[in-house]
């Protein structure tokens, strides 16, 4: 995964010509599409978000793709995890005197 973050970011930068990190692609992205967004009047936002959504789609398609076929196996361990936890969070909060 670590081997597709700086194409990511290097796609996202020269698409969008915000400073994206290569260590966290989409965090850094996300932030400086947030900063730039409130910089901008709400008639130019309205003009450019389209872009910038589109960018992210383009850019963090390969690096997503290979993060779901990844974590696609461990899918239904993890589901089961939370199950149990839920579970146990119900259990307790009965016991503390909750009435749903």
């Amino acid at each position: 995964m670590v081997s597709l973050k700086k194409p990511m970011a290097t796609c996202l930068t020269d698409r969008t010509g915000l400073r994206v990190k290569e260590e966290s692609p989409a965090d850094s992205y996300l932030a400086a599409l947030t900063s730039r967004w409130l910089k901008l009047s709400k008639a130019d936002w309205e003009a450019q978000w389209q872009g910038y959504t589109y960018a992210f789609i383009d850019c963090g398609q390969e690096y997503y793709d290979t993060l779901r076929k990844l974590l696609l196996p461990e899918r239904d361990k993890a589901v089961e995890q939370n199950r149990e936890a839920l579970t146990q969070f119900a259990i307790h909060i009965v016991e503390a005197g909750y009435v749903p």
